[in-house]
């Protein structure tokens, strides 16, 4: 809960100073993994990183594909992170969880998005239930 408020306050004071941010949220896990889908964390263009997505190693590959969507206002990607090799080549993060984690980063520079946060806001101030979903990932047409 700590984690959520400190993301939604440090996202209003990013909103007063006009500075771009942007949302990395666990959506999918398999395996052993560090953090569980829902798990989120807000990244803002002058380089703070509040809340975590994994044991701390993915975090900073997750920043740098936030900053390129930030300053592009580009579409919400899904980056897939698979430590399941049993070297750790692929990614050299020595995770040591042997697991895969999607992490949804979306730009938090439109309106709609203003208004999830903001929605995320009211439910937790007022201790009321809430559900949201974002579709970011379809399979058939």
């Amino acid at each position: 809960m700590k984690e959520l408020q400190n993301i939604l306050a440090a996202f209003e004071e990013t909103q007063n100073k006009g500075e771009l941010t942007a949302l990395a949220t666990v959506v999918n896990t398999s395996g052993s993994v560090y953090r569980r889908p829902g798990a989120s964390m807000l990244l803002t263009e002058a380089g703070q990183m509040i809340g975590c997505v994994s044991g701390g190693c993915l975090e900073t590959d997750v920043f740098e594909k936030a900053q390129a969507l930030m300053f592009a206002d580009g579409v919400p990607v899904v980056v897939n992170y698979d430590t399941t090799a049993s070297d750790d080549i692929v990614w050299g993060f020595g995770l040591g969880c042997n697991g895969v984690v999607e992490v949804l980063v979306e730009p938090l520079s439109n309106q709609l998005a203003k208004g999830q946060l903001d929605f995320i806001t009211e439910c937790l101030h007022g201790q009321q239930s809430g559900v949201m979903a974002t579709v970011f990932k379809v399979t058939h047409p």
